[in-house]
């Protein structure tokens, strides 16, 4: 399934070379991120900021390269009871291609597939060694995920857009998954 998205997203690629460009966009923005599932029992609210380069292949369809960097913060009720660290929390950095298209002038739904490296410093005390299969205990995960948003882009002059949207990611763990609702609010600038 995973390589398929990804042979129909480069055939998409390799065809919109010969095309001349319409617009490209950058954009650039803070990311709130909620996690959901196992991921919700060991962390709370996260924070991180994203960047996005757009690039328009038909008049209401774009493909996305995006880049983010996420942290999220320890349930404080979990650390005294299993961890030497005064506080744990897990950070990502993901990139991941898709593609976006505009249901109504300014709403918008999204796609996407993408890498993830998760990675965290957290010790736990002796007798807690089941954790480490539950939470990242000093080490990282490399995994493949995907994405699907909403979202609403307003032009504020000819050039410059507000843009706001709301992704849920599916990102799986070796026993556990690391999904997450992030709501994203950026700028971009169109060339």
């Amino acid at each position: 399934m995973v390589l398929r998205i990804v042979k129909t997203l480069i055939v998409i690629v390799l065809l919109t070379i010969t095309m001349q460009a319409q617009m490209f966009k950058v954009s650039l923005g803070p990311e709130f991120s909620n996690p959901k599932g196992d991921f919700n029992y060991w962390y709370e609210m996260g924070y991180g900021a994203s960047a996005q380069i757009e690039y328009q292949v038909l008049s209401r369809m774009s493909l996305t390269l995006n880049s983010s960097y996420g942290y999220w913060h320890g349930d404080e009720d979990l650390i005294y009871r299993y961890l030497k660290n005064k506080s744990y929390s897990v950070n990502s950095v993901s990139t991941s291609l898709g593609i976006k298209t505009h249901i109504t002038e300014n709403f918008y739904a999204a796609g996407e597939i993408g890498y993830h490296y998760l990675f965290s410093n957290t010790e736990i005390l002796p007798g807690n060694e089941l954790l480490k299969e539950e939470i990242l205990i000093k080490k990282s995960l490399s995994h493949f995920g995907q994405g699907i948003a909403i979202g609403f882009e307003k032009p504020l002059n000819n050039n410059l857009f507000l843009d706001g949207s709301v992704k849920y990611s599916f990102v799986p763990g070796e026993a556990y998954t690391y999904n997450r609702v992030t709501t994203r609010i950026a700028l971009s600038y169109q060339f």
